[in-house]
C-alpha cells in the first residue's frame, strides 16, 4: 500500500509538472508577441503617441489585461496581440476561431471579441471621456497564415501594423492634454499587485473551463 501511495504521487506530480511547463510555454509565447508588438510601436512618433504596454487595470474587484493601448489626437488604439503558428480561420460572430497547425485543430477565443470586452472595460475607466473614438486592432505577431478571416476590425500581420494606426487619422477627438491626462488616468489604474495578477489568471482559466 505504501508503495502504491508513492507511485499514485509520482504520476501526480509528472502530470502537474507538465501542466505547468505547458502554461509556462504558452505564457512565454504570448510575452515574446507582445514584446515584438511593442518594440515595433516604438517606430511611432513620441509627440504624437502614447504607448502603454501590459496593462493590468483594476476597476472595482474586476481586472482587464490589456497587450497595448496606443493614445493619439484621433482617439485609442487597443491592441490584442496573438503570437501563433500555423492557419487561422474565423468571423467576426463566432464564439471561437480555430487554427490549424500540423493536420491538427485547436479553438482559440475569438479575439476581436476578446478585445472588444477591453474596450468595454476602457469606456468604464474612462467614462469622463465619452468622446473618445476607440480602435479595435488584432495583430498575429508570430508565424501564423490569416487564412479565412473576416472581420470589420482590423486582423494583420505584424509588419502593417504602424500603417494601419497611421492610416486613421481621420478625425481628432483628443488635445494633448486631454492625451496625457488618459495615460495618467491608466497608469494610475494599473496594478502591480501580485495576488490581483494571479486572481486575474485565475478567473481567466475558469472562464475558460465553463466554455
Amino acid at each position: 500500500m505504501f508503495v502504491s501511495l508513492i507511485v499514485v504521487l509520482f504520476v501526480f506530480s509528472l502530470k502537474s509538472s507538465s501542466s505547468i511547463s505547458f502554461t509556462s510555454k504558452a505564457e512565454k509565447q504570448g510575452k515574446l508577441g507582445e514584446y515584438k508588438v511593442a518594440k515595433k510601436l516604438k517606430k511611432l512618433s513620441k509627440t504624437d503617441y502614447i504607448i502603454l504596454n501590459d496593462l493590468l487595470l483594476k476597476n472595482g474587484s474586476s481586472t482587464t489585461q490589456i497587450d497595448h493601448i496606443v493614445i493619439s489626437r484621433y482617439g485609442l488604439f487597443v491592441i490584442e496581440t496573438k503570437n501563433y503558428k500555423g492557419w487561422i480561420f474565423g468571423r467576426d460572430y463566432q464564439e471561437y476561431w480555430t487554427q490549424t497547425l500540423y493536420k491538427n485543430k485547436h479553438k482559440l477565443y475569438n479575439p476581436v471579441k476578446q478585445n472588444q470586452t477591453h474596450i468595454y472595460s476602457l469606456q468604464r475607466i474612462l467614462s469622463d471621456y465619452s468622446h473618445i473614438n476607440y480602435q479595435s486592432i488584432i495583430v498575429f505577431s508570430g508565424e501564423a497564415k490569416l487564412k479565412k478571416v473576416s472581420s470589420k476590425v482590423p486582423v494583420i500581420y505584424l509588419k502593417d501594423l504602424i500603417k494601419t494606426i497611421k492610416r486613421n487619422r481621420e478625425k481628432v477627438c483628443l488635445s494633448d492634454f486631454e492625451m496625457t491626462q488618459i495615460a495618467d488616468k491608466l497608469k494610475a489604474t494599473h496594478t502591480n499587485s501580485k495576488a490581483d495578477h494571479r486572481a486575474h489568471v485565475r478567473r481567466i482559466k475558469e472562464k475558460k473551463r465553463v466554455y
